[in-house]
């Protein structure tokens, strides 16, 4: 995923369409993770922050794919501050 991730970036650029939507699925599957190391968290919540903004920017604030970004946000800076909580 991650490197699908880099080469989306590199071939299409950051700001297109299928980038922001791999960017959002690989910063859901690092928290969806139940065994996520706190890092892995940190990097989704880092990953879904720069997604959310980019898609908010190219895409709009109603755009679908920018509120499935902000509600994974939502998700992974919850299951952060548990592990933190835990740990």
């Amino acid at each position: 995923m991650r490197k699908a991730v880099t080469v989306a970036t590199r071939v299409l650029g950051a700001e297109d369409r299928l980038t922001i939507k791999l960017g959002g699925s690989l910063g859901q599957h690092l928290y969806f993770d139940p065994d996520a190391s706190l890092g892995q968290l940190r990097e989704s919540v880092a990953l879904l922050e720069s997604n959310c903004a980019m898609s908010e920017r190219v895409l709009g604030r109603t755009h679908p794919t920018t509120e499935v970004s902000e509600r994974d946000l939502v998700r992974a800076r919850l299951r952060l501050r548990e592990a933190e909580e835990g740990a």
